[in-house]
């Protein structure tokens, strides 16, 4: 049997990008700057089906996370409503409070955000809230045309020496495919991080576990042009 396309091991065609800040921006804007990024990135080919968000206490001084008291809940999950049934949407974390919606877009992803962030009766009064990290890790991804696709109900994705069957999704701009899904197809076809990992810096991973998108993929050169965009507007590659 023929694949498809073939699952790359952890973590996968990995990209990462970097942007400094000389003033750090508000806790809420910095997060929209992120978002921004993210859907600037993945607009029209790459859909999240779950964003997950890790709030904490932070000190905005030394722009630095507070590590003990912890908040709670400091985990939560933004989830669409309507999830392809094969699709594996498990937490991250523990505890994960989960919120859904009709799709997770820019304008929802900011709006879950900022509810976040906001002060509950339970905050230490004395401490700010701010947000370590985002996750994308449930995605939609639109597969490179091919009329092949249309006489089709799935592709084969090699998974080290078997193939998986995926479902495909026909809409009216194109065939998707959907993952995590299961315990043969652990990854999604492309995965996302926003990360605090140092001060005054967002680090953004992209993580490609389909070859389709990798190098010598028939949608690579989509990659490569959302990651120029993103040069183009102040993020840096990762030494």
């Amino acid at each position: 049997m023929t694949a498809y396309a073939a699952m790359r091991d952890f973590p996968g065609y990995f990209i990462s990008l970097e942007r400094e800040f000389d003033e750090m921006p508000s806790q809420l804007n910095l997060a929209k700057i992120a978002l921004g990024s993210v859907f600037d990135f993945s607009a029209e080919f790459c859909v999240p089906l779950t964003m997950e968000l890790w709030t904490t206490y932070w000190m905005n001084d030394f722009d630095l996370a507070i590590e003990k008291p912890s908040r709670a809940p400091k985990y939560m999950m933004l989830r669409q409503h309507e999830i392809p049934t094969e699709v594996d949407f498990s937490p991250c974390w523990v505890d994960e409070q989960v919120t859904t919606t009709d799709e997770i877009n820019e304008a929802t992803s900011h709006q879950f955000t900022q509810g976040a962030l906001q002060r509950q009766p339970n905050d230490r009064p004395e401490l700010e809230i701010g947000w370590q990290e985002m996750r994308f890790r449930s995605t939609a991804v639109r597969l490179p045309d091919d009329p092949e696709l249309t006489y089709k109900g799935s592709v084969g994705l090699r998974v080290g020496t078997d193939i998986a069957q995926q479902r495909i999704e026909q809409k009216e701009n194109g065939f998707w495919i959907s993952g995590p899904a299961g315990s043969a197809v652990i990854h999604p076809p492309i995965e996302i991080r926003i990360g605090r990992d140092s001060p005054e810096t967002l680090t953004f991973e992209i993580s490609i576990y389909w070859s389709t998108w990798a190098p010598n993929g028939a949608g690579y050169e989509k990659i490569v042009s959302r990651v120029d965009a993103l040069l183009d507007k102040g993020w840096v590659k990762s030494p």
